[in-house]
């Protein structure tokens, strides 16, 4: 096949395939086997323990406001249970880092301007991307491929 016929069909092979994928929400991979839970009442209250329920004690907590998420609200350490809390004094998405020996979660929680209790899981090594991230990958992606697909389709230059 003439190496100008076998770049579009080379395309539409690699499209069929990653169009599919694109359209899904990638697996979920678990790092470290570690997970944070948490409740938002007046105050939010984290656990932050491994995958064999062994509580993550005297893990370091950084807290980031939505208001500033590149410099640290509050910083502590969880106790002996694992246990952290903190009081946010705005609504937004406030992510908070737990980190221990190498081992943790940077999990974004919400607080709505309601108080209503909200409970959710965040496991290690589940990414969560925005709709730009994901956008930006599959572009990465696609060029990836086109460049590699140019590169063996070249002509050989004469000596």
């Amino acid at each position: 096949m003439p190496p100008s016929r076998a770049l579009p069909l080379f395309l539409l092979f690699i499209a069929s395939g990653l169009l599919p994928a694109l359209a899904h929400d990638p697996p979920q991979a678990l790092a470290h086997s570690s997970s944070v839970e948490f409740t938002i009442q007046p105050t939010v209250e984290l656990r932050a323990v491994y995958e064999s329920d062994r509580p993550m004690d005297n893990a370091q907590v950084t807290i980031y406001s939505p208001e500033d998420p590149a410099t640290p609200w509050q910083t502590g350490t969880t106790d002996a249970q694992g246990y952290f809390s903190f009081s946010p004094d705005q609504p937004g998405n406030w992510d908070v880092k737990v980190r221990q020996a190498g081992h943790g979660n940077l999990i974004t929680i919400p607080i709505d301007t309601e108080g209503e209790v909200v409970t959710m899981v965040a496991e290690a090594g589940v990414a969560v991307y925005s709709p730009l991230q994901k956008t930006m990958m599959a572009i990465a992606t696609v060029w990836g491929f086109i460049g590699t697909a140019l590169f063996f389709t070249r002509k050989p230059a004469d000596p």
